[in-house]
């Protein structure tokens, strides 16, 4: 397979094996050089999350961007997960969590019960729950159409940036430290 790494300021390199690092930029469509995540779908696509140009697809050499203009909330795309019926989730910075189904797109935020939307991690786990991570806030699950507050992380410190769950179901959260 390809390792496909994210940069911000110089887009993605994919690096192959037996062949020369390919880099893919705004030259090529993709939305920014600014690329804050990257997430392979089940059927091989490659999904772009960048902080100015949106969700944007690669599909072999050709970018679809997503973005306002396509009816996402933000341009500035800060998580991608997929779910177990294929629906895409985009967390997005200020404006909340879309979903990308084949009916359309459909926006999260305060109303469906996030207190905050700086939405910084997204994940499905291997049991079909989607947990969201907030930069303030805490960790939140999702559950039918609303979103209920699970962890409050007490401290200055409450930004959740990465969430990852263990080949023993263990969901780790990840943080931003306060150096002092």
């Amino acid at each position: 397979g390809n390792l496909w790494v994210a940069t911000l300021g110089k887009g993605i390199y994919c690096y192959a094996t037996n062949a020369p690092a390919q880099q893919f930029t705004v030259k090529e469509g993709l939305g920014s050089d600014l690329v804050r995540s990257l997430f392979e779908d089940a059927e091989g696509n490659l999904w772009a999350g960048t902080r100015t140009g949106g969700l944007n697809l690669l599909r072999p050499a050709l970018f679809k961007t997503y973005g306002r203009k396509q009816g996402l909330s933000s341009d500035l795309v800060t998580a991608i997960c997929e779910g177990r019926d294929g629906d895409l989730w985009v967390g997005n910075d200020g404006d909340g969590v879309d979903r990308i189904s084949s009916q359309g797109i459909e926006h999260f935020a305060e109303p469906q019960g996030l207190s905050t939307v700086a939405i910084r991690a997204v994940l499905m786990d291997r049991s079909g729950e989607l947990w969201v991570g907030c930069w303030v806030g805490g960790l939140y699950r999702y559950e039918t159409n609303h979103f209920v507050h699970v962890l409050d992380i007490p401290g200055r410190d409450s930004a959740v940036g990465g969430l990852f769950e263990d080949s023993s179901g263990r969901i780790w959260l990840g943080q931003r430290t306060m150096n002092r």
